[in-house]
C-alpha cells in the first residue's frame, strides 16, 4: 500500500498513480511507457518523488507526487513528446492511464477549533437546562 513518502510530502501536491494494467501501448526497446515516464519524472521541477507498490488486485502501480498542476502538465506534455520520438512512426502517442488525485493542506487546528466548540458549548448549556 502507498503511502510513506506521501506521508512525509507536506501538501498542497498532486499525486499521479499509474497502474501497469492500464497501460496503452506498446513496449519502446525493452521499456513501457510508465518506465520512461519514471525516468524523465526526476529532471521536470516541481517533481517531488515517487514510490512504487501493487494495488489491491496485485498489479504493479506507480504514484508521482507533484508540487503543483502546472509541474505535472509539463511532466506529462514532456513525456508524451519523448515517447513519441522514441516511437517508430514519430507521432504523439498515448500516456498510461492517470488518476490525478489533489491533496490538500490540513486545516489548522485553530480553526477546526472554532468550527465545533460552538456545538459543545450549545450541548453543555442544554445539559445545564435540564440539570438546574
Amino acid at each position: 500500500m502507498m503511502g510513506r513518502l506521501a506521508n512525509s510530502i507536506k501538501a498542497p501536491y498532486f499525486q499521479v498513480t499509474v497502474t501497469a494494467s492500464s497501460v496503452i501501448g506498446k513496449p519502446l526497446n525493452d521499456f513501457t511507457a510508465t518506465d520512461e515516464m519514471i525516468s524523465l519524472a526526476p529532471q521536470m521541477m516541481g517533481f517531488l518523488g515517487l514510490e512504487t507498490d501493487q494495488d489491491q488486485g496485485g498489479r504493479p502501480q506507480t504514484c508521482f507526487y507533484w508540487r503543483d498542476r502546472s509541474s505535472l502538465d509539463m511532466w506529462a506534455s514532456f513525456s508524451r513528446q519523448h515517447l513519441a520520438e522514441q516511437g517508430e512512426d514519430k507521432k504523439p502517442c498515448a500516456l498510461p492511464r492517470m488518476t490525478v488525485k489533489w491533496v490538500a493542506p490540513p486545516k489548522p487546528v485553530n480553526a477546526l477549533i472554532q468550527k465545533i466548540l460552538p456545538h459543545f458549548k450549545s450541548a453543555n448549556s442544554q445539559q445545564d437546562d435540564h440539570h438546574g
